[in-house]
């Protein structure tokens, strides 16, 4: 994935979990709302949507990891210079 992709996809996760903060902060304003079925089901939702965000955002930063080891790694750093190989930054929370 190019570099700006990943940028650009890591502003678009920061920017998911602003909004489910803001509905966080509405249905905790609203206390009528946890009784309702429809709304218990799509916080259950939601919050399994930002546990898959997190597991996912993990698995990356593990991969980018194991993968920068092994960049600077002898011989594969002479391969990786040769061929261009570039690091890769973390997906980071701000």
């Amino acid at each position: 994935m190019p570099r700006h992709a990943t940028t650009v996809r890591t502003l678009i996760e920061n920017e998911l979990m602003t909004r489910v903060q803001d509905l966080e902060s509405v249905w905790e304003a609203y206390p009528n709302l946890k009784a309702n079925e429809p709304f218990l089901q799509l916080q259950a939702r939601v919050s399994a949507l930002e546990t898959a965000i997190a597991d996912r955002r993990t698995f990356f930063n593990e991969t980018v990891q194991i993968y920068t080891v092994q960049r600077e790694r002898f011989p594969q750093l002479l391969f990786a210079r040769a061929l261009g190989f570039r690091a890769h930054p973390y997906l980071d929370l701000p």
